[in-house]
C-alpha cells in the first residue's frame, strides 16, 4: 500500500470518529431535552391538581353562601314581621323585644359572612385565573421544547446516516472542530425568531443557541414585519435555544411570536 492510500484510510478513521463523538454529544442534548420536556409535564400537572383543588375549594364556598343567602332571605322575613309586630305592639313583652335584638345581630352578622364569602371566593376565583394563565404559557414552552426534542431526534438520525467510510469523501469532508472567536464572528450575522413571548415574567425564547455562537449578555434588535420593535439581552443560553429579558416595559407589549430577531449593530 502505499503513501497515499496510506493517508486516505487515517484520515476516514479520523473522519468516523469525529462523526461517532458528534453522534455522542447529539444524543446528549437529546436526553437533555427530554428531561426538560418531562420536568415541564411534572410542573404542570402539579398545578393542575392545585386547580382542581382550588375549583373544589370554590364549589364548597358556592354552597356554604348559597345557605347564607337563604339563611339571610330567611332572616330578613322574620325581622320585617317582627318590626311590624313592634310598630303594632310597642308594649311587647320584653322577650320579643330581645328575640328582635337577637335577629338583629344574626341579620348583620350573615350579611357579614355573605361579604366574607364573596370576597373569598373573588380571590379564589383570581387565583383560579392565574393558575389557568400559567398552565396556557407552560404548555406554550412546552410544544416549543417538544418541537425542538423532535427536530433534535431528526438530525441524530441523519448525522448516523452520515457515517460512511469511502474513498469519495475524503477529499470533500473536513474536521467539524469550529474555532470559537469565528463561531462568535458569524453569530453577528445570524438571523433567529421569537419563539415564546411570556409577558409575565418579562423575558423571550428565541431559536438561536449556543451552537449558534450566542452569549449571556448578548444583545439582540428584534422587527415585526421590517419594522424595529426594541432590543433583548440574552440571559441563558441552551444548546440550540437562549431566553432573554426585555430592555423596556414597551417592547414587551409590541413582539409577537415569530418575530426576526438579529444581533444589533454597535
Amino acid at each position: 500500500m502505499n503513501r497515499s492510500g496510506k493517508a486516505v484510510i487515517v484520515l476516514l478513521i479520523l473522519l468516523a470518529a469525529a462523526s461517532i463523538s458528534l453522534s455522542g454529544v447529539i444524543y446528549y442534548n437529546l436526553e437533555k431535552e427530554k428531561s426538560q420536556t418531562n420536568n415541564l409535564s411534572v410542573e404542570i400537572s402539579d398545578i393542575e391538581s392545585e386547580k382542581a383543588r382550588l375549583e373544589e375549594k370554590i364549589d364548597e364556598q358556592k354552597t356554604e353562601l348559597s345557605k347564607v343567602y337563604a339563611r339571610l332571605e330567611q332572616n330578613e322575613k322574620k325581622f320585617k314581621k317582627l318590626t311590624f309586630s313592634i310598630d303594632e305592639e310597642k308594649r311587647k313583652s320584653q322577650e320579643v323585644v330581645s328575640e328582635s335584638a337577637s335577629l338583629r345581630k344574626d341579620l348583620a352578622d350573615t350579611k357579614t359572612a355573605k361579604v366574607d364569602l364573596e370576597r373569598k371566593i373573588t380571590q379564589n376565583q383570581e387565583e383560579l385565573d392565574s393558575f389557568k394563565l400559567e398552565i396556557a404559557q407552560l404548555k406554550k414552552v412546552k410544544d416549543v421544547l417538544q418541537a425542538k426534542l423532535k427536530e433534535l431526534t431528526g438530525d441524530f438520525d441523519v448525522e448516523l446516516g452520515k457515517i460512511v467510510i469511502g474513498p469519495e469523501d475524503a477529499s470533500s469532508k473536513s474536521s467539524p472542530r469550529i474555532d470559537a472567536t469565528k463561531k462568535k464572528s458569524a453569530a453577528s450575522n445570524l438571523e433567529g425568531k421569537i419563539l415564546v413571548v411570556n409577558k409575565e415574567y418579562d423575558f423571550a425564547v428565541i431559536n438561536l443557541g449556543a451552537r449558534d455562537g450566542v452569549s449571556v449578555g448578548d444583545m439582540l434588535s428584534i422587527y415585526h414585519k421590517g419594522n424595529y420593535v426594541g432590543d433583548i439581552v440574552i440571559e441563558r443560553v441552551d444548546e440550540m435555544m437562549s431566553s432573554a429579558n426585555f430592555l423596556s416595559s414597551n417592547t414587551k407589549e409590541k413582539v409577537k411570536e415569530g418575530d426576526k430577531v438579529v444581533y444589533r449593530s454597535s
